[in-house]
C-alpha cells in the first residue's frame, strides 16, 4: 500500500479522530474510576503503596523499549517488503528482551523505594507482580506503537480501549475478593496481559511483529535511532508526577488529594489533542504534502478551550457535592490546571510530529530538560505557594515544552521541505538520527538500502 492510498480521505479522517477520541474517553473514564474505587476500598495508606507500585511499573516499562517504538513508527511508512520484515523482526526481538530486562528492574526499584518510603513495597509477593505488570505494559506499549505506525490506529484504540476497560473490571472483582494491593494489581494484570496476547498474535499475522532471530546490524541500528527518544517518555512521566512528590513533602497528604483532584480532571482536556497527535505522527512520517503543523495546532487549541470549558463549569459545580467540604477548594486549582493545559496542547501535536519525521533526538533533549526544569519549579514555588505554587510551575513548564517542540519541529519541517524541492529527499538515516537535512548532504546515507526501512500509566 503506498502512502497516498494508506492516507485516508478529510471525512475519514474526521471518523478515525472521532473513534480514537471517544476510545481514549473509554480508556481514561476507566482507569479514573478505577483509581476512586480503590480509593475508597483500600483507604490512605494501602493505596499509597498501590500508587507507588504501579508508578513503578509504568515508568520502568517505558525504558524496556529502549525508545524502538518512535523509531519504528517512523521507519516503517517508508520501508521497502524487504526493510519491513528485517525491521518486525529486530522490533519483536527488542520488545520481548526490552520488557524481560525492565521487570528486573522493576524489581530493584522498589527494593530501593522500599528502604526509603516503606518496607510494604518490599513485600516478595508485591515485586512478582510490579515485575509482570512492568512486563506486560513494555509489550502492550510496543504493540500499540506497531499498530499505530501501520497506520491502523483504530485498531490500536480499541486494544487499549478493551485493555482499560477489562482491567477495571478485573481490579473490582480481585478487589471484592481481597482488599489488598497486590491482589487489586493482579485483577487488573491478568485481562491487560490477555488483551496484549491478543495485540501480539495479531500483530504477528499481519507481519508486523515477526518471531524470527534478527541480524544484530538491525537491532544496532533500530535501538540507535530509538534510545534518544526515551528522554521525551520518561521525563513527562516525571513531569507529571514531581509535582505530586514535592507537594507531599512540603504540604502533607491532604495537599496532594487537593491537587491530585483538580489535576485529574483538568487532564480531561487533553483526550483530543493527544488523538491529533497520534495522527500527525503519521500524516508527518508519510511526507505528505498536507501537512500542517498551524493547522494542527490550531485544531488542538480549540478543542481544549472548549473541553475546558466544560470541565470547568461541570468541575465547579460537581466537586463540593461529589467530594464535600475537604475537597471544595480543589475547584480554584482546577481552573487554574485548565489554563495550563491550553499552554501544554501544542505539544503534544508537535512532540509527535518530530517522532513522525524520526528526529527522536530532537524529543529526548527537550523531554529531559522539561523534567529538570519542572522538578526545579516544582522545588521553588511549592514551599513558597503551595499548590498554586505547584498549578503555577506546571503551566511555567508546560509552554516551555510548547514552545520548544513546536520551533524544534518547524524548523526541521522547513529544511525537508527546502531539502525535498530541490532533489531527492533527505536520507532515512537521517531522519531517524535527528540529522537536518543540511547533516545529511555532508554525511552522505547511513543506511545500507536493504537495511531497517524508517498510557496509560494509571494513578
Amino acid at each position: 500500500m503506498t502512502a497516498a492510498e494508506a492516507r485516508p480521505p478529510q471525512s475519514a479522517g474526521r471518523r478515525l479522530i472521532a473513534v480514537m477520541t471517544g476510545t481514549s474517553v473509554v480508556s481514561a473514564g476507566a482507569a479514573s474510576f478505577a483509581a476512586l474505587w480503590a480509593t475508597r476500598v483500600l483507604g490512605p495508606t494501602p493505596r499509597g503503596v498501590m500508587i507507588l507500585a504501579i508508578t513503578t511499573a509504568g515508568m520502568v516499562s517505558l525504558l524496556g523499549g529502549l525508545g524502538t517504538g518512535a523509531a519504528f513508527r517512523a521507519q516503517l511508512p517508508l520501508a521497502s517488503p524487504e526493510s519491513r520484515e528485517r525491521l518486525a523482526r529486530a522490533y519483536a526481538w527488542v520488545s520481548v528482551v526490552g520488557s524481560l530486562v525492565a521487570a528486573l528492574v522493576s524489581v530493584g526499584v522498589m527494593l530501593a523505594a522500599a528502604a526509603v518510603i516503606t518496607p510494604a513495597l518490599g513485600g516478595a509477593h508485591l515485586l512478582a507482580v510490579v515485575s509482570a505488570s512492568t512486563f506486560v505494559q513494555c509489550l502492550t506499549t510496543q504493540g500499540l506503537e506497531a499498530w499505530f505506525a501501520e497506520g491502523h490506529f483504530q485498531r490500536g484504540s480499541w486494544l487499549t480501549a478493551a485493555a482499560a476497560g477489562l482491567g477495571m473490571g478485573g481490579l473490582m472483582a480481585a478487589g471484592a475478593i481481597s482488599r489488598t494491593p497486590t491482589a487489586m494489581i493482579i485483577g487488573d494484570l491478568l485481562f491487560e496481559a490477555a488483551v496484549m496476547l491478543v495485540s501480539v498474535t495479531w500483530l504477528a499475522r499481519e507481519r508486523l511483529w515477526v518471531f524470527a532471530r534478527p541480524r544484530p546490524g538491525d537491532v544496532r541500528d533500530l535501538v540507535r535511532r530509538g534510545w534518544p527518544s526515551i528522554g521525551v517518555g520518561v521525563g513527562i512521566v516525571l513531569i507529571f508526577r514531581a509535582d505530586r512528590y514535592v507537594l507531599g513533602a512540603f504540604e502533607g497528604a491532604a495537599a496532594v488529594t487537593l491537587y491530585s483532584t483538580a489535576a485529574t480532571l483538568a487532564e480531561a482536556a487533553r483526550t483530543i489533542p493527544h488523538q491529533l497527535g497520534q495522527v500527525f505522527i503519521r500524516q508527518v512520517a508519510e511526507r505528505g504534502g498536507e501537512v500542517s503543523l498551524r493547522r494542527t495546532v490550531y485544531l488542538a487549541l480549540a478543542a481544549t478551550v472548549a473541553t475546558g470549558a466544560v470541565v470547568g463549569v461541570v468541575g465547579w459545580l460537581a466537586i463540593p457535592v461529589v467530594f464535600g467540604r475537604d475537597l471544595r477548594d480543589a475547584r480554584d486549582y482546577l481552573l487554574l490546571l485548565l489554563a495550563a493545559e491550553v499552554l501544554f496542547c501544542p505539544f503534544f501535536v508537535a512532540s509527535r510530529g518530530l517522532v513522525g519525521g524520526g528526529w527522536t533526538r530532537a524529543t529526548g533533549v527537550i523531554g529531559g530538560v522539561g523534567c529538570v526544569a519542572a522538578v526545579a519549579g516544582y522545588l521553588v514555588a511549592v514551599p513558597t505557594l503551595g499548590i498554586t505554587g505547584a498549578c503555577i510551575a506546571s503551566a511555567v513548564t508546560y509552554l516551555g515544552l510548547s514552545i520548544a517542540t513546536v520551533w524544534a519541529l518547524e524548523v526541521r519541517l522547513a529544511e525537508r521541505t527546502a531539502h525535498d524541492a530541490g532533489g531527492a529527499p533527505p536520507t532515512l538515516g537521517a531522519a531517524v538520527t535527528g540529522q537536518t537535512a543540511g547533516d545529511a548532504i555532508l554525511a552522505g546515507p547511513n543506511l545500507p538500502a536493504a537495511a531497517l526501512g524508517d498510557g496509560p500509566l494509571s494513578p
